[in-house]
């Protein structure tokens, strides 16, 4: 067996054995097929592997090969073609999928399509309970770690890909990450493999076809083990990211609730560079990617604000808050109009995502005509059930701790001038009402 396919069996194998043990067996591997030189390596390789009784003790998963069509070529569909005839030739069961990508302003085109790509591919290796296995090699791994220092990233980001990792609890499987470019050059060749040429890869207008065609080449000129060492670099980071994110975990730990709400004094309580860690962990359970410097000395200084204030740091579609001695992070969400009519089949409060609807008793359409729920009523006197007197509602939502940023979002239900109920976030408030109103039972889905 070859050096090529004996590196990628050893890393195919390792992977599959600690998939195993952290969750279950993949009954599946799907390669990545571009159609580019590197993907279409490491199929023949996997082909190869598969029709090898000898190499694996268990029989290999089933293999799968999977093509996203961009459309961005206008060879591209010829690409999608030329894969189909590569996976006929080697019996591997091809799939492929045409999108289309809607150019973002602020987001590169080649970071859409790279994304949009991978959530084709993860969907449909979960269809599979697979896998997913890339061509990434080692010069992929240089310009991963390069570009990441650009940007100023830490010990996380500089750890670039590993040979293993998940994503969506996907198992990505990355064999070649040790293996340099010559050595995938090499094995192409000599198998006389065809693959497709994308000239937009030669556009330096693009970052990491700048590194490939002009900045590497000429670092491993004067350093020609260069690549070697910032792949072992990478890895150092990653222990030590893994670590940190270990032990940083277990301090979150201590300091967040149930809800997911993080209590300030004992945040307080660590230093700055542990509360920093320990945010960047908490807001991790809320969105995939990590806030900038600055917004983390935005939240940090929220955990001194007099208590009697209400700042806030806005993030993408979520919001940090503080209330009661805790860090909220909660959607930017979308309000109730001031008045609603209630539908026989309910209304979906959006300030928690809710349904509202009635209980089993149904009332008559001609009551459901009656009902509406009014928002932006804070001196309303109203009395729930079982209370001795009548107070104005805002006092009553402080009361009942009531973040004060949904207070004036509160739905009151109403039977024609007449407060029935008020929607809190985890129960529905009855009113005192006259004994001519309905009695009305409303409950959440």
């Amino acid at each position: 067996m070859d050096t090529m396919r004996a590196t990628v069996l050893k890393e195919l194998q390792q992977a599959l054995i600690t998939i195993s043990v952290e969750n279950k067996p993949v009954q599946s591997l799907v390669v990545a097929l571009s159609g580019g030189k590197d993907s279409v390596v490491m199929l023949d390789i996997l082909a190869c592997l598969a029709n090898d009784n000898t190499v694996f003790a268990t029989e290999l998963p089933s293999l799968y090969a999977y093509h996203v069509n961009h459309g961005l070529s206008a060879d591209a569909d010829d690409w999608e073609q030329h894969c189909a005839n590569l996976c006929a030739h080697r019996d591997i069961s091809f799939q492929s999928i045409s999108i289309s990508i809607a150019h973002k302003s602020r987001t590169s085109l080649e970071a859409q399509a790279r994304e949009l790509r991978y959530r084709r591919l993860l969907e449909f290796t979960k269809q599979v309970d697979g896998a997913l296995i890339t061509a990434h090699h080692l010069h992929d791994q240089v310009e991963t770690v390069l570009l990441q220092l650009k940007r100023g990233a830490g010990p996380k980001g500089l750890a670039g890909m590993q040979p293993l990792s998940y994503r969506e609890q996907v198992p990505i499987i990355r064999p070649m990450l040790n293996v340099s470019q010559d050595a995938v050059n090499r094995y192409a060749l000599t198998k006389k493999l065809s693959w497709v040429k994308d000239a937009s890869n030669q556009d330096e207008r693009f970052e990491r076809n700048f590194l490939r065609q002009t900045i590497i080449p000429q670092l491993e000129t004067r350093w020609p083990s260069l690549s070697s060492a910032i792949s072992r670099s990478a890895r150092f980071c990653y222990e030590q990211a893994l670590l940190l994110e270990q032990e940083t975990t277990t301090k979150l730990g201590a300091v967040q609730d149930g809800s997911n709400r993080l209590t300030i004094a004992a945040l307080l309580e660590h230093g700055e560079l542990w509360q920093k860690q320990i945010l960047r962990e908490w807001l991790k359970q809320f969105f995939p990617l990590s806030p900038s410097a600055s917004v983390l000395m935005q939240i940090q200084q929220m955990l001194t604000a007099r208590e009697d204030s209400q700042p806030l740091v806005e993030i993408g579609e979520f919001a940090i808050r503080r209330f009661k001695g805790q860090l909220w992070c909660t959607p930017q969400f979308k309000y109730l109009p001031e008045q609603m009519r209630f539908s026989e089949n309910g209304v979906t409060l959006p300030l928690w995502g809710t349904k509202l609807t009635t209980g089993s008793e149904r009332p008559s359409s001609t009551l459901l005509k009656r009902i509406r729920l009014v928002t932006g009523m804070p001196a309303i006197k109203i009395k729930p059930v079982n209370k001795a007197h009548h107070k104005l509602f805002k006092e009553w939502l402080k009361e009942w701790e009531v973040p004060p940023w949904e207070r004036l979002h509160i739905p009151i239900i109403f039977f024609e001038e007449m407060p029935i109920a008020v929607c809190l976030h985890d129960k529905i408030m009855a009113l005192q009402t006259p004994a001519d109103i309905p009695a009305i039972d409303f409950i959440y889905k």
